[in-house]
């Protein structure tokens, strides 16, 4: 199961990044059955201008960072709901 304060982090990221409608997390780990050999699936929900996969490429790259660092931040530290029955948690940009 990834860490909570990875998916804040990441979800924050791609809020200030690109300014989404709505970020989802679905699959395993909105569930709460993911494992450490699950990946993250997030649906994120935003107007495009220009090239889709540019944005894409953008998104991927700041989720890596905040991935990256979230996980090193745990490793140097020693610090290691559900909405409805879809098994989703919605972060929504106000």
């Amino acid at each position: 199961m990834v860490a909570e304060s990875v998916l804040s982090e990441a979800t924050h990221r791609l809020i200030d990044g690109f300014h989404p409608h709505r970020v989802i997390l679905f699959g395993s780990q909105a569930r709460g059955t993911g494992d450490d050999r699950s990946d993250v699936d997030l649906l994120v929900i935003c107007p495009v201008q220009g090239s889709r996969r540019t944005l894409m490429v953008a998104m991927a790259r700041c989720l890596a960072l905040a991935i990256m660092r979230q996980c090193c931040h745990i490793a140097w530290h020693a610090r290691l709901r559900l909405l409805g029955s879809t098994g989703q948690r919605r972060y929504t940009h106000v």
